[in-house]
């Protein structure tokens, strides 16, 4: 058992990760909503240690099928999906107030400057 963990640790650098398959490991992310680089590392890696423990040196979708929950569940939880959604509210709410002070600064200018003012 020894010598079979140190051979995988030994060819764990050779696993490769194809752009596909990648690419189905980001979409996944995006779909769950996860904001978060960890997740993609903690994802991939995983995914990479399990193809390597099954004796392969690439990356399978369904590497990532057996690992994503438990590499996605921790970086995946309503508190960020609420945290996200509020910080979408908020910055809507932020980038209007400064418009409104724009505007309103804006508009103190221009009837500050009356034809009478310029002489």
């Amino acid at each position: 058992m020894r010598a079979e963990i140190q051979g995988a640790r030994d060819a764990l650098p050779e696993v490769k990760l194809s752009t596909d398959v990648a690419q189905l490991g980001l979409e996944t992310i995006k779909q769950l909503r996860i904001d978060s680089l960890r997740a993609e590392i903690t994802l991939f890696e995983a995914a990479r240690a399990h193809a390597v423990a099954d004796g392969r040196l690439e990356v399978l979708p369904y590497d990532l099928n057996e690992v994503a929950p438990l590499a996605l569940r921790a970086r995946r939880s309503s508190f960020m999906v609420e945290f996200l959604d509020n910080q979408k509210v908020e910055e809507t709410e932020i980038h209007s107030a400064v418009e409104r002070v724009i505007k309103n600064r804006s508009a103190q200018e221009a009837s500050s400057v009356s034809p009478d003012n310029n002489s």
